[in-house]
């Protein structure tokens, strides 16, 4: 039996695969520190389905209870502000999909992350003549972090006006 070279480093080796088997073990225990803008990409993420969805209640569970909304017109805390947001939602007209583009992302501290985000609503205007238009608009949100592993949205500042912009695509 033919042994390895001396040079082989396997006391290195040993300790790479003993320190992957620890990351990948600990990973599903909460032990590796997931950076909060991670948190903040996952739970959009979690929101925008919701609402595209029409689910509502887990779009709310997403929303911090002393939450502040603010259009051009109204400034919103509270649950009237959870309402007034998801509300404004819902309103759009045959909305099927909703999209948060992330343009710029701070952590402020270890339970604050300010984003500054565009919102595009996907609207169906007739699926027969294949007709679309989009809402857009940007925004400032506000993530804090309410429990150990727990992120809600606890503002949003709508900075610019809901531009339509109409589409039509070809035959079949």
């Amino acid at each position: 039996m033919r042994s390895l070279p001396k040079q082989f480093p396997t006391r290195d080796l040993f300790a790479w695969a003993g320190m992957l088997a620890f990351l990948i073990a600990s990973a599903g225990c909460g032990f590796v520190p997931i950076a909060p803008e991670s948190h903040v990409e996952r739970n959009l993420e979690i929101l925008d389905k919701a609402m595209s969805d029409g689910d509502w209640r887990k779009a709310a569970s997403l929303l911090y209870s002393k939450m502040s909304y603010e259009t051009a017109t109204q400034t919103l805390k509270g649950k009237a502000a959870a309402r007034a947001f998801l509300k404004s939602i819902k309103d759009i007209q045959g909305m099927n999909e909703i999209h948060t583009h992330i343009k710029k992302m701070k952590k402020l501290d270890e339970k604050r992350v300010a984003a500054a985000v565009t919102m595009q609503a996907h609207i169906t205007l007739s699926s027969m003549s294949l007709k679309f238009s989009n809402s857009t608009w940007q925004a400032k949100m506000l993530w804090v972090k309410v429990g150990s592993k727990t992120w809600k949205l606890a503002s949003v500042k709508e900075t610019s006006t809901r531009a339509h912009a109409r589409t039509s695509r070809g035959g079949i």
